[in-house]
């Protein structure tokens, strides 16, 4: 049984690399073979195309040991010499088993240009039925024909198979517009509404078995720092069950796909797929972008990541009554008592319903800024003198409401009304000490002055940039700089870099993000330097390439969300020599910090 379903799995691996170097379709689009009870299936495009195109990326990125052809090694492996229509599509459909505990049923389609060629390879007990048996890799598998495709399946599933041939209807209701979509990718795959349910099921059973044996562990009296770590385990699990429980009600369909364009550069889409007449199916179709440069705010200079993005105005109560129902699961954590939380997330609630969007940025910094001191952007609402009153009045009734609760994390918040560069503006003081107390520990707290700034605080600069525009900044300097690129300034979107891989990414996107490598090298080597204890081993890492960033996108409308992340080409040429660079650095600073040995 082992060898049988190992080879069955080099099988599965095996036909959908080999029948993924096709270009051409083949005679029937794949969608049109999945049947409506199929879980999920995964799609080669065009095998020989696409096997070309996996070694030309190992060539491109220079691999020390080549990538070989796929499709080449499946065909001798399996003793493929006829029959295969190498410039078809492969396709992989998986079914849900009899009984529930057992891993999925899968079909494979192998297409063909000639059947009784591609079956006569493989001593077919009879090569004129309808489904005959057949040795490939010394297993036994079923085989029938249906349209320009072998479809095989192992032996035990037989009516499966059956079912599969003779299947007449296309795919689910939700996949009907998936088609265009398939075409653009290499590769791809698709959980379909079916699949949703049954993998949602399956994370929710084992979130609750894991919430569970945490709420069985015993006391853990008064060490604070472990009841508190304990609390945020079972928040944290509790959260995710939510996030599960509603996906496995929202969500159609769940799509992925991988592109390697010509030039070089790697393509990765998503799809998610939303249940008609529903919460998220609404939400999708009414995203407006807040304006027309989404990095407006962001201001320029090195960078570790970037991003702005729309909020839908039905995101907004569904996420206020979240965060209630987190303060009422964890009032030692917020110290908000659990019959005051409802009452914070009104205060959220009148913030939120202005909020519309916003852009922010982390930046490398200098040596001697915290980890965490260098963000700045923009958030765009209704009224930014509005915005910024509310938002006061918001924090300091919170406070209130908290009391003297020295141990919630909303104590440490304080906000004062200032005036920079004659704009109006607010200061914000957070502190994260409250959650992790650190007084007993030393190299804790000098950690988190590294990470946040001194006594573990973090201060934030908010003013107004505009009508519809409140920008803010870790300090003084990076407010200017992100109230200049919310107005006339370029800011980050001028960056030569950035400009290439924001060309590649789709038009009209409501949400973009950008993240440096060259960044976040940088502030790695400052991470290095700071938390580091000072008489630990520090190893540094070369500079990375100035290179295009790897780009994201979102984009919501008509009941679905394209999600699009890019690999320039840059980027990836660059990424192997920089693995050697850091392997030759490493032993050289290695070699620099080794203690001779006495005599």
């Amino acid at each position: 049984m082992a060898k049988r379903i190992v080879t069955c799995a080099a099988l599965a691996l095996a036909l959908g690399w080999a029948l993924a170097t096709a270009t051409a379709p083949a005679a029937e689009p794949v969608l049109e073979l999945v049947p409506p009870d199929a879980l999920g299936f995964g799609v080669v495009k065009n095998l020989a195309a696409t096997d070309e195109a996996i070694v030309g990326l190992g060539k491109q990125m220079k691999l020390p040991t080549p990538i070989p052809s796929l499709l080449t090694t499946v065909k001798a492996r399996a003793n493929v010499t006829a029959g295969l229509d190498e410039t078809g599509d492969g396709l992989v459909v998986a079914f849900a088993h009899e009984d529930t505990d057992q891993p999925p049923v899968f079909v494979l389609f192998a297409p063909v240009s000639d059947y009784a060629e591609f079956i006569g390879q493989f001593e077919p007990k009879d090569a004129k039925a309808k489904i005959t048996e057949v040795t490939i890799l010394d297993a036994g598998f079923l085989v029938g024909r249906k349209g320009g495709y072998a479809v095989l399946a192992e032996p035990r599933h037989r009516s499966t198979l059956k079912a599969v041939l003779e299947a007449k209807k296309g795919p689910a209701p939700e996949l009907k517009s998936l088609g265009p979509w398939l075409d653009k990718n290499d590769v791809s795959l698709v959980i379909t509404r079916r699949g949703v349910e049954l993998i949602t099921a399956k994370i929710q059973e084992g979130l609750r078995q894991a919430r569970q044996m945490f709420e069985m562990m015993e006391d853990l009296g008064d060490n604070q720092q472990a009841v508190q770590g304990m609390e945020m385990v079972k928040i944290a699990f509790g959260m995710y069950e939510q996030i599960v429980a509603a996906a496995g009600k929202e969500v159609a369909a769940i799509s992925h796909g991988v592109k390697l364009d010509d030039d070089g550069a790697v393509v990765v889409r998503g799809r998610l797929q939303a249940v008609e007449g529903g919460w998220l199916d609404n939400v999708t179709r009414d995203v407006k972008t807040p304006v027309d440069n989404l990095l407006a705010g962001v201001p320029a200079g090195p960078y570790v990541f970037a991003g702005a993005g729309a909020i839908p105005e039905g995101l907004t109560e569904p996420m206020v009554e979240f965060s209630a129902a987190i303060m009422k699961a964890a009032p030692k954590l917020y110290g908000i008592p659990a019959d005051k939380a409802d009452k914070v997330a009104e205060l959220n609630t009148a913030s939120m319903k202005a909020f519309r969007g916003m852009s922010m940025s982390m930046g490398t910094g200098k040596p001697g800024d915290p980890i965490y001191g260098n963000l700045a952007g923009a958030m765009f609402v209704d009224d930014a003198d509005a915005y910024l009153d509310t938002y006061r009045k918001s924090i300091d009734k919170i406070r209130e409401l908290a009391g003297e609760n020295e141990k919630s994390v909303f104590s440490a918040m304080k906000v004062k009304q200032v005036e920079i560069d004659g704009k109006k503006a607010l200061r914000l003081e957070m502190g994260f000490t409250q959650m992790f107390p650190v007084d007993a520990n030393p190299e804790m707290a000098r950690v988190f002055e590294a990470m946040y700034g001194p006594g573990g605080k973090m201060s934030f600069f908010m003013a107004v940039a505009g009508k519809k525009t409140v920008a803010f900044g870790s300090t003084e300097d990076l407010l200017k700089g992100a109230i200049q690129s919310a107005g006339d300034a370029e800011g980050l979107a001028g960056d030569e870099q950035l400009k290439k891989t924001a060309a590649r990414l789709p038009a009209g996107a409501q949400s973009v993000g950008y993240w440096s490598p060259q960044g976040t090298v940088e502030l790695i080597n400052r991470a290095i330097t700071d938390l580091v204890p000072a008489d630990a081993p520090k190893i540094k890492l070369p500079p990375f390439p100035d290179t295009p960033p790897v780009g994201f996108a979102a984009k919501a409308a008509e009941g679905r969300i394209d999600m699009e992340m890019v690999v320039p080409p840059e980027l990836l040429k660059a990424v192997m020599g920089y693995v050697i660079q850091v392997q030759m650095n490493m032993m050289q600073q290695q070699q620099q910090q080794a203690v001779p040995e006495e005599i």
